[in-house]
């Protein structure tokens, strides 16, 4: 699995143990956030305007012959949360599934896509804010997705947004 990402983003990447790997991606960096949030929440409960942030879980799947929904609510499904509907969507070139998660514990509404990137690999990606999955970068991110290792990772051919006041990037824009 590969993306292009704008070079300022952060990004932590997984062990390399576990059926289960998440690399996490953000527009923001520690020190925006902890400027912007009060004991590891954000101020007011909701990020500041267009900061965004989302996973990508690779899990590697036991049982083949399971179909990509069948895998996904495998996953998804738990004491913390039930599906509430899953619909096919498509998620940058690639076909996925749309489910829309609620919380057993307070009820809220979350939505996760899940994607097969090989007969053994499921992908699950999720944005947050849940909106920003609608922003020009997102897209331009998921335009970039390559699941397979042949395929090519589109690079963008507009420029991203500027970074966030106060994120310093580490790169020439």
């Amino acid at each position: 699995v590969g993306f292009a990402v704008p070079c300022w983003w952060q990004i932590a990447f997984p062990g390399a143990e576990g059926i289960a790997r998440t690399i996490s991606v953000a527009n923001y960096d520690q020190a925006y956030f902890e400027a912007n949030s009060e004991r590891g929440v954000w101020t007011g409960g909701e990020p500041p305007q267009g900061a965004v942030k989302f996973d990508l879980t690779m899990i590697s799947l036991e049982d083949l012959a399971l179909s990509d929904e069948q895998s996904a609510r495998l996953w998804l499904e738990n004491d913390l949360q039930t599906i509430d509907s899953m619909q096919p969507a498509t998620l940058g070139r690639h076909p996925a599934l749309e489910a829309q998660l609620r919380s057993t514990v307070n009820g809220e509404l979350s939505t996760i896509y899940a994607l097969r990137a090989a007969p053994e690999l499921l992908v699950l990606f999720a944005v947050y804010p849940t909106a920003g999955l609608a922003t020009d970068d997102i897209q331009l991110i998921l335009a970039s997705l390559a699941l397979y290792v042949d395929q090519e990772i589109i690079l963008p051919w507009i420029p991203a947004d500027a970074p966030l006041p106060g994120v310093d990037p580490f790169c020439k824009l």
